[in-house]
């Protein structure tokens, strides 16, 4: 099973799972009201529980172009 296939359990804490669901429901081009503009969900599948966890996360550029 891949992790695009597991149960998804939203965050407990209530602004990160709002935040996750904005993204989701725009197709991500909603601004974040946590991070700004360049964000992006992270999926991680638990070790333990086998449920996938999304995460906001800021995009940065490491220098010009990177």
């Amino acid at each position: 099973m891949s992790a695009f296939d597991a149960e998804y359990e939203p965050s407990p804490w209530a602004p990160i799972a709002e935040e996750v669901a904005r993204y989701e429901a725009s197709d991500g081009t909603e601004r974040s009201e946590l991070v700004g503009d360049d964000w992006m969900v992270l999926w991680t599948l638990g070790a333990s529980t086998g449920k996938v966890r999304k995460t906001p996360l800021v995009r940065v550029t490491d220098g010009e172009g990177r």
